[in-house]
């Protein structure tokens, strides 16, 4: 009997830990592509800000 209550903890406590996985999982995945999409809107930025400035050249 103890057995099979160790072993319903131990899928208990799996269950949750693979929960929580996936959870912060996929907010470190927003984060990833919040990062991306400001790297994104700043290239575009500095390649416009150039472009118009001097044609792209540097002084």
């Amino acid at each position: 009997m103890k057995s099979i209550g160790s072993l319903l903890l131990s899928i208990v406590v799996a269950v949750i830990v693979i929960w929580l996985a996936i959870k912060l999982l996929g907010a470190a995945l927003k984060l990833v592509a919040i990062l991306i999409g400001i790297g994104i809107a700043l290239l575009v930025f500095f390649v416009v800000r150039g472009m118009i400035d001097g044609g792209g050249g540097r002084a």
